[in-house]
């Protein structure tokens, strides 16, 4: 769909909510705050104010009121057509905002023109985007040049893709977002991305490109942070009900009660960095290459509702709140003590235990407005996102396109994080 498509059904939308109001589901993800919290969670577009003394105020987005604007569309040759002197030379079949003439890969949106191999076919679409002679789809390691294909422990990732206690999450194409009849932009049963549950900001549904990546394969424990904390790096996670860092026991879980500056403090501390909104969503969903074509996203196969598949979830795949007695006791796991629920590149956990922290603001409208090509976020913003339902969600908020946000000073104990590495 062209951008001008895209902007005419958003603005419809809009025209649609300010005359007849929108019903704003207010969505809760197990939220306890630690006792220095005060401010509000947002879970999709409500806010939920934090727990304090037992109780919870909450407040939600009044009709006509606008959501924060992700950004604008990109001011380059947004019609997607020809010139109006119609001259072959300012075709842009793929409406990237780069001329046919001058797009390393016309034919998939690539606004970004990344050449990894610099063999003048962009890496969107180059069959061997590292240049190493083995085509991506059976190469071990895709973008890293690995004429070799060593793989010393035969998992299929290639010793140059290895890092410890991390996941390969190869470039490519993925399914972004969910929608329903009833989203802004709407779809039907059967198309890419539909979803009965699916909430308003995460519509359209758009095939997003990435860049490979890594991610580590479970959350930060609890021993993990405290490193930090006694190195001087991190400052200590907050205290309070159901607040892993000072309970007994609770090495091995994933930490807890902090805040997005702590999580990016760790990060930064073991030379890693906060996963974007997109990647997080690609390694718990999975790319494209997984249904066969690389280029070509399939409704069915490349649009798993979630980490496992489209099979609703269960306590033998995900530690959240099954509505009986809580997978786990209402409260969290050891970290990765359910592979069955792991992601299609070996991430556990990205489906409850604990939400976790993303780089990114929240955007409203940003998956409208956004680049196909390495999406990295709003510039600025109110709330900061975070991703993956908690041992305290119910069934419907482990989706891996649910989006929910808060204050980035909140520290919940619904929440922690992982941290991710780019390739080189």
């Amino acid at each position: 769909m062209e951008r001008t498509e895209l902007l005419l059904l958003f603005l419809g939308s809009l025209l649609v909510a300010c005359g007849g109001g929108i019903g704003y589901r207010n969505g809760r993800n197990g939220e306890t705050s630690a006792p220095a919290s005060a401010a509000t969670a947002l879970s999709p577009l409500t806010t939920e104010a934090a727990t304090t003394g037992g109780t919870t105020a909450e407040t939600s987005f009044q009709s006509g009121e606008t959501p924060t604007s992700a950004g604008t569309p990109s001011s380059q040759n947004t019609t997607g057509g020809t010139s109006p002197a119609g001259s072959e030379e300012f075709i842009d079949h793929d409406d990237d905002g780069v001329w046919d003439s001058e797009d390393n890969c016309p034919d998939h949106p690539n606004e970004r023109q990344r050449d990894r191999d610099g063999d003048g076919l962009g890496d969107v679409c180059d069959p061997d985007r590292d240049g190493d002679g083995s085509p991506n789809e059976a190469d071990d390691c895709a973008d890293v040049f690995d004429p070799d294909q060593a793989d010393a422990d035969g998992d299929g990732t290639g010793d140059a893709c290895q890092q410890g206690g991390m996941v390969y999450v190869p470039g490519g194409l993925f399914v972004r977002g969910a929608c329903n009849e009833a989203t802004p932009f709407p779809c039907k049963r059967g198309d890419l991305g539909y979803t009965a549950a699916a909430e308003a900001n995460e519509s359209p549904v758009r095939e997003i490109y990435l860049d490979g990546f890594w991610i580590d394969a479970t959350e930060v424990t609890v021993a993990a942070f405290q490193a930090c904390v006694d190195a001087g790096r991190c400052t200590p996670a907050q205290g309070g009900e159901n607040c892993n860092g000072a309970r007994e026991g609770f090495a091995d879980h994933p930490i807890n009660c902090v805040t997005w500056a702590q999580a990016v403090d760790y990060c930064r501390w073991v030379q890693k960095r906060l996963p974007t909104e997109a990647e997080w969503e690609k390694a718990a969903r999975g790319g494209c290459e997984k249904g066969g074509d690389p280029f070509r996203c399939e409704a069915g196969v490349d649009d798993h509702k979630y980490p496992w598949g489209n099979a609703p979830p269960t306590c033998p795949v995900a530690t959240f709140d099954n509505g009986v007695d809580g997978c786990g006791a209402y409260s969290t796991a050891p970290v990765g003590s359910k592979p069955a629920g792991d992601s299609p590149y070996g991430a556990g956990d990205l489906a409850g235990n604990v939400a976790e922290w993303v780089a990114d603001w929240l955007g409203n409208d940003e998956y409208a407005f956004s680049e196909s090509d390495m999406p990295d976020g709003p510039e600025n913003g109110s709330y900061r996102v975070f991703r993956g339902g908690s041992w305290g969600a119910p069934p419907e908020m482990l989706r891996v396109s649910l989006r929910s946000a808060t204050l980035p000073t909140d520290a919940f104990s619904s929440i922690g994080f992982r941290c991710a590495r780019s390739v080189p």
